[in-house]
């Protein structure tokens, strides 16, 4: 919820979309993972933290999507 909060308030903030997809691949929903992975794809980078997580996202991003 707090996730969800943050991104109506900012929907750029690169690390809640990151945070709320890997919430949901922990927790066996892939398909409510993929739009918040394309998210962090598409939103701009702001810190050396969301190039990684952008690395990470599109890595689970391709796993899923196989």
């Amino acid at each position: 919820e707090l996730l969800q909060k943050a991104i109506s308030m900012d929907p750029s903030l690169h690390i809640a979309h990151y945070e709320i997809a890997v919430t949901y691949i922990n927790l066996g929903m892939q398909d409510e993972a993929i739009p918040y992975l394309q998210n962090v794809l598409k939103l701009a980078a702001r810190t050396t933290q969301d190039n990684r997580n952008r690395e990470l996202a599109n890595l689970m991003l391709n796993r899923i999507q196989r």
